[in-house]
């Protein structure tokens, strides 16, 4: 582009040979077209509507829009035009790289232990200033080219390396990535096209490693929160290959939820972990390099051996062969078989009153049992039964019930006084009062600010409350009897300390998963601790202190403790504990303390953020770790931000029962390790598959890409389960509408007709729920009129 001169805002492409004005430009490279002058309306009017102009010169105004309308539609705009130059920048990065003999690759992959490698077109070499557009272009790279599901190249990483092939140094990363990698991953086939095992590893190094030991179809998704946006094929097994994380790092965090999205998708997911210690981090490039290709090809042979092809686990949700699952097996104190209902009933009985006999005769004292209960037997309403038989007065103290909410809570109370048993539902200060209808405390806007400012909520605001003797809260709490009686309390109440206000607890039972309610992700800038420090505190600890973390942080993913060894943590805990408090001056009116609240919050939010930091990390010293993985810097925005998850633990001091058909024995041992578990399965008259383990509606269900997936699993049950030429056996049991939705769209639809029960579409049954169709429905089942009605594959969504 010439900016001076006679030709000033002419332009010209010496590799294509095209040149012009500005019109010229936005025709070749936005219309495709040679010269302006093809078509020159056409090119004022792509113009215009690019830049809203009107036909009458005009600036169109777009009414109704506001001044966020306008930054959002700016950052949209630069959105695009950072998605065309990246297109733009790896096209060229395609037709100018080269292939790798010849290169520094080859000394860089033969350091990883990689020789003789067949060339790929993923895997190319690009010389120094082939790109201008790229970043670091200057120096010579390794590239690796991602595709997403169509075949497209939708982004490249750069391996910035130097005439040695070693990483490059004085560079911010030798790892570059250019382009949307959502959903993409860097590919590379297998000896068999299109058939076996597919495995997915993380870094394009590690993928590289497993194809060359191996010769199978390998992915690299370049980083683990990518692992969830993949589009697998679905008639394949798929193979996950992440590295060796802590169990209770960020990285280990995203490939759980990663797994549990991309199960609940369906297909065949396996998970295959390197043979290195956990929480190394390593990978199997690093296996690779230290004991060769041999073993890493007969270690996966082995492991992908045992991957027996099962498309459901033992609670029929379509989450292929639980790998995971049965390493672990060997590791459970009770692994139970699956039992008729009435027999897993009956089992489940037994198991609940032998902990309450061993609760009552003194044998149970801080002792915690797990029972994994299938779904559907009733786990609730026996648990009622068992403490109804036996009766809170028969323990030396109350029985605490945990439900995720107060719905349930309700149901649990009506049910507990029907079997003639005491049972009150203890709500929040913020809850709402079934008798008013608004929340049990009526200032529960003031009593979460002191919670939040880390203040006692008795102490600050409850003792001098005008409304102290009409309180809800209180209420609950001072009707209660002397003697002990069952407490129903929410989930979340767990994290709360103090919620047993000095009474008596026989024993604790909680019902359904508790994970989520213990475990939080705090955040904080970089910037604001080091302002914070700095204004409101003199303490030259302090300040060390964090000078030493900043430090220590620089490790990916992690904090490394030598970083910290001159530094007494728990009396920088202390330090920062102390300057976190303060409360709001006495003489403030009732309308000024909330906004008084919010700036204290605000102003000593970093502080308090540092305290949880600084326990953590002392806690991690007492631990003898030489890594702490719970703390780390996010540098991915233009401010570095420094993330804490933080963790409570369960209550202790009287005996744990566990009631969750999911339970998961690593989060079990975690919160608690000496628990018991026991596993109370039922078998099933019909194999049932769980489409997805979220809430279904017509917008979800109506998303192309779900009710594909849909129709492709009916599709592989309706094939699997036709036995010779026989009418397939599969029923599918959903809400009417979403069957009426699902049926239309089959060949012919309804034609103006009515839908009845075991409607056929797409070459299985339909049925929906409600009281009068299931009651239908079991009774034909129970008189055989239907084909489906043993031994069906049935399908819920």
């Amino acid at each position: 582009m010439m900016m001076r001169g006679n030709k000033r805002g002419q332009w010209f492409d010496h590799r294509s040979g095209q040149g012009g004005d500005v019109f010229d430009f936005y025709a070749v490279h936005a219309l495709g077209m040679e010269r302006a002058r093809e078509n020159f309306p056409q090119v004022l009017a792509g113009l215009a509507s690019t830049l809203h102009i009107s036909p009458d010169g005009g600036r169109e105004k777009i009414p109704g829009r506001k001044p966020a309308d306008r930054t959002r539609r700016e950052e949209r705009l630069a959105n695009d035009d950072k998605l065309r130059r990246d297109r733009l920048n790896i096209l060229s990065a395609a037709e100018l790289s080269a292939v790798l003999k010849g290169t520094p690759v080859e000394a860089y992959l033969k350091r990883r232990g990689i020789a003789n490698m067949k060339e790929q077109p993923n895997i190319r070499w690009l010389d120094a200033g082939r790109v201008a557009g790229l970043p670091c272009a200057r120096q010579g790279s390794l590239v690796f080219f991602l595709e997403d599901p169509s075949g497209d190249r939708t982004a490249v990483q750069r391996v910035l390396l130097d005439r040695e092939g070693r990483k490059a140094s004085g560079v911010v990363s030798p790892k570059l990535l250019t382009g949307r990698k959502k959903g993409s991953a860097l590919k590379l086939p297998g000896k068999e096209t299109g058939r076996g095992p597919i495995l997915v590893a993380e870094g394009p190094e590690t993928a590289l490693a497993i194809w060359w030991a191996t010769g199978l179809e390998t992915w690299a998704v370049i980083d683990v929160g990518n692992f969830q946006h993949q589009a697998f094929p679905a008639d394949r097994p798929i193979v996950l290959c992440p590295d060796q994380d802590a169990p209770d790092s960020p990285a280990a965090k995203q490939f759980d939820k990663a797994v549990s999205t991309l199960r609940a998708k369906g297909g065949m997911l396996f998970v295959l972990r390197c043979p290195e210690q956990i929480g190394s981090k390593a990978d199997f490039n690093d296996t690779l390099h230290r004991e060769g290709p041999s073993f890493v090809r007969n270690f996966i042979a082995q492991e992908l051996a045992r991957l027996t092809p099962r498309p459901r686990d033992r609670r029929g949700r379509f989450t292929g062969a639980p790998l995971e699952l049965a390493r672990k097996r060997h590791d459970r104190q009770d692994q139970g078989e699956c039992l008729g209902v009435g027999e897993a009933q009956a089992e489940l009985h037994r198991r609940i009153d032998g902990f309450l006999q061993d609760i009552e005769s003194g044998e149970a004292k801080d002792r915690a049992l797990l029972l994994k209960v299938g779904h559907g037997l009733g786990k609730s309403r026996i648990l009622r039964e068992e403490l109804a038989n036996r009766g809170p007065h028969s323990l030396d103290g109350e029985v605490v019930l945990y439900v995720p909410t107060y719905k349930l809570a309700e149901e649990a109370s009506a049910h507990l006084r029907h079997l003639g048993v005491e049972a009150c539902v203890m709500r929040g200060r913020g809850a709402i009062n079934p008798n008013s209808g608004s929340p049990m405390c009526a200032r529960s806007d003031l009593a979460d600010g002191y919670v939040r400012a880390g203040l006692s909520v008795t102490t600050h605001l409850c003792q001098d409350c005008p409304f102290r003797t009409t309180c809800a809260y209180e209420d609950q709490w001072q009707g209660l009897p002397a003697e002990p009686i069952i407490r129903i309390h929410v989930t979340k109440s767990l994290g709360q300390p103090g919620h047993d206000r000095g009474r008596r607890v026989a024993l604790r039972v909680i019902d359904e998963s508790f994970y989520k309610e213990l475990v939080h992700r705090e955040a904080m800038s970089w910037t604001a601790l080091e302002k914070a420090v700095s204004a409101y505190t003199k303490s030259a600890d302090l300040k060390s202190a964090l000078r030493a973390l900043g430090e220590g942080v620089k490790a990916p993913g992690s904090v490394d403790m030598a970083c910290l060894d001159e530094i007494d943590l728990a009396a920088v805990h202390r330090i920062c504990l102390r300057l976190s408090r303060g409360a709001p001056p006495a003489a403030l009116g009732e309308g000024d303390l909330p906004l008084c609240l919010d700036k204290l919050v605000k102003k000593r939010a970093p502080l308090r953020f540092l305290a949880l930091v600084f326990a953590t990390l002392a806690e991690c010293r007492e631990r003898g770790a030489s890594v702490c993985q719970r703390i780390h810097l996010g540098d991915t925005g233009p401010i570095p931000t420094l993330h804490l998850d933080t963790s409570h633990e369960l209550p202790t001091g009287a005996p744990l029962l566990l009631l969750d058909a999911d339970g998961s024995d690593l989060i079990t041992k975690r919160f608690a390790p000496h628990a018991k578990v026991a596993s109370i399965e039922a078998a099933r008259h019909a194999e049932v598959i769980q489409l997805n383990d979220r809430t279904c509606n017509k917008t979800f269900l109506g998303r192309p890409d779900t009710s594909l997936d849909i129709l492709a699993l009916l599709r592989r049950e309706r094939l699997r389960t036709l036995p010779q030429g026989r009418r397939p056996r599969v029923l599918v049991v959903t809400s009417k509408s979403i069957a009426r939705g699902y049926c239309e769209r089959a060949a012919g639809g309804l034609e103006g007709r009515s839908m009845e029960l075991g409607h056929r579409a797409f070459g299985v049954d339909w049925a929906w729920f409600g009281p009068a169709t299931r009651a239908e429905l079991f009774s034909r089942a129970r008189h055989g009129h239907r084909p489906w009605t043993r031994g069906t594959a049935s399908c819920r969504a």
